[in-house]
């Protein structure tokens, strides 16, 4: 670009520091921001807020906040690339100072914001805030999505309080196997084997395969309520658990997933 006599400007910058983010640049970056700063775009909401969010991501967290702070007049974006840097290098004491800043500065949070405060929460036991997470989704409307519906899912699995998980997942317009992993989670945790079993047939019934990771969970359960395995397997696991439960149609389920969608070759054990 440069031999051709052309210079990034505004416009170019953000993007070259969302490759840098991606890669972790963070070398590369320091010299986007040092041209940034030549060219005096340094002024620019979208420039400091790649900035911000470049060095969030690469772990800079001291330099992403003295950028952060020297910004005369923050956007959205902004206030979520330093809550997310925060949380995805686990300061979640300062992701909710700044969450509540935003508030008291009177940007409202998105769909990218209330994620990263709810996996905060999560994260320190704060389980006011959480909720309070919550109300704000409830009091802007916000339809949930997979990650915003997850997120709430997580949250309340930490709070063992199922009829909410049942209700958020009830909601999520377009589920995906994690909002289904974490309701099968949270039955295991409670010890509701039936229900989790019934979890299971609403996933095949809405053709989601059952994954490594329900096969493994129900291994857990029987483990945590005392019925030893009779092999490592976690297919032999399943089948364990449905014949101790007599759930024999879901236990044929499993055996047909281990011939047919696995192939995995039966020997005495199963």
């Amino acid at each position: 670009m440069h031999k051709n006599g052309f210079f990034p400007d505004n416009f170019v910058i953000p993007n070259v520091l969302k490759d840098c983010s991606a890669l972790q640049l963070i070398g590369f970056g320091k010299g986007v921001h040092g041209y940034a700063l030549k060219m005096e775009l340094y002024d620019c909401v979208y420039v400091a807020s790649s900035l911000v969010d470049m060095y969030g991501k690469c772990g800079s967290l001291v330099d992403a906040r003295k950028i952060f702070d020297g910004i005369y007049e923050r956007n959205v974006v902004t206030w979520n690339s330093m809550i997310v840097g925060y949380v995805q290098n686990r300061i979640n004491e300062e992701a909710m100072k700044v969450f509540y800043d935003m508030i008291v500065e009177g940007v409202e949070p998105t769909r990218v914001t209330l994620p990263s405060f709810l996996s905060a929460s999560v994260n320190l036991d704060a389980i006011e805030e959480g909720r309070q997470g919550h109300a704000v989704i409830v009091l802007r409307g916000l339809e949930l999505d997979n990650i915003l519906g997850n997120s709430l899912i997580n949250f309340y699995s930490k709070t063992h309080e199922i009829e909410d998980i049942e209700f958020i997942l009830s909601r999520i317009k377009e589920r995906d196997t994690v909002s289904w992993n974490l309701l099968i989670s949270c039955y295991v945790q409670e010890g509701q084997v039936e229900e989790a079993l019934d979890t299971c047939r609403r996933m095949r019934s809405e053709n989601f395969r059952l994954t490594q990771f329900q096969l493994l969970y129900y291994v857990h359960l029987m483990r945590k309520e005392g019925i030893k395995p009779e092999a490592s397997s976690a297919f032999t696991g399943v089948l364990s658990a449905c014949s101790h439960r007599r759930f024999l149609d879901e236990g044929l389920e499993v055996f047909s997933d281990m011939v047919s969608g696995y192939s995995i070759k039966l020997n005495m054990e199963h």
